[in-house]
């Protein structure tokens, strides 16, 4: 009875280890999606690409538009295939750009390491509102973007150094002339030229209770004032000045030395008016928040920019270069189509 006993155990025993290494066979086939160059691209870091992609892929958009965007096809192939096929290929840059840095021989330092941890704890701190517990927040995280903190850290630290293989390169080896800087200011001069301005604003909303839309009685009196302050400008008095008449009125707001260029927190029609405006340029713009007197006090050129100008253009060279690195048969993909499959968009 004893030795049969003992037998049930082992087999009991073979049982369990037989299924530990199925599991561990079968876990260590699917946490990756791809290898590249004999590395691995892994299953977590596939899925920060995804979710980076869903994010660009949804921005802006209401939760009806997108339900209708993850149903519907982009040049006649599901949008779900298309953010993974893009996830997909940042994820080869990703590796590539790494590759790189480790031929060069390059490191990250204390200051880069104490960035990414900084920046790690700041998004665990937001998602717990600064009151939870790191476990709490860590738990949170990988419910959130399907990868555990510690795995993001490793991606992180090696979009770092990525990043300073990128930089270098670009520094070093990609040659701008100046007449590139020239067309391409250009061009795209209003995604560089910054404005600073003094804005006078006459609300459409009541800033006091939720920005709710003021009547329209209310609108156009705003805007009444807005025309009446933009004449008193336009006849040789101060901005300033003829803010000081509003100082008490709650439906109106002297914003001074704003500065205004792309990317700004500031709506997109002051942006695209104050660009095109030489020093000492006076106007009136409508906006979904109210009508803005605003008058220019200074204006960048190229010369200023010219920095800003020749980082763009070199980064956009070096973002072809790096499409042409991604076409050489060392970089190929041997993909691990059942993990691809089981990874879900939605």
């Amino acid at each position: 009875m004893f030795k049969k006993k003992r037998a049930i155990i082992s087999i009991a025993s073979l049982l369990v280890l037989a299924l530990l290494v199925g599991y561990f066979l079968y876990s260590n086939a699917t946490s990756y999606v791809a290898i590249i160059n004999g590395e691995k691209i892994t299953e977590a870091e596939y899925r920060f690409f995804l979710y980076s992609e869903k994010r660009v892929m949804e921005a802006n958009k209401s939760q009806e538009e997108i339900d209708a965007l993850w149903n519907s096809k982009i040049d006649g192939v599901d949008a779900t295939e298309v953010v993974k096929q893009n996830a997909l290929e940042n994820a080869k840059k990703y590796k590539i750009q790494y590759f790189k840095a480790q031929e060069l021989g390059l490191f990250l330092n204390d200051n880069d390491y104490n960035s990414i941890e900084k920046s790690i704890d700041t998004l665990l701190g937001q998602m717990t509102g600064f009151d939870g517990t790191r476990k709490q927040a860590e738990k949170s995280f990988k419910e959130w973007f399907g990868i555990s903190v510690k795995q993001y850290r490793d991606i992180l630290e090696k979009l770092q150094l990525g990043y300073k293989f990128g930089l270098k390169e670009q520094e070093n080896n990609i040659k701008v002339t100046e007449q590139e800087l020239k067309d391409h200011f250009k061009e795209n001069s209003g995604n560089f030229i910054r404005a600073t301005a003094n804005i006078l604003l006459f609300y459409k909303r009541d800033v006091q209770n939720g920005y709710a839309m003021l009547s329209d009685e209310e609108i156009e009196e705003s805007k009444k004032k807005a025309e009446g302050a933009l004449e008193e400008i336009e006849d040789g008095k101060r901005l300033i000045s003829v803010a000081a008449k509003f100082a008490e009125d709650k439906k109106v707001e002297l914003e001074e030395n704003t500065e205004i260029r792309m990317g700004a927190y500031i709506e997109q029609e002051i942006i695209d008016w104050a660009v095109k405006r030489k020093v000492g340029d006076v106007g009136l713009v409508d906006t979904e928040l109210g009508f803005n007197v605003i008058e220019i006090l200074d204006v960048t050129d190229f010369e200023d920019e010219i920095d800003r100008v020749r980082s763009v253009v070199a980064a956009e060279k070096y973002e072809k270069l790096l499409d042409e690195w991604a076409k050489e048969p060392i970089y190929n993909l041997e993909l691990n189509e059942r993990s691809l499959k089981r990874i879900k968009v939605r």
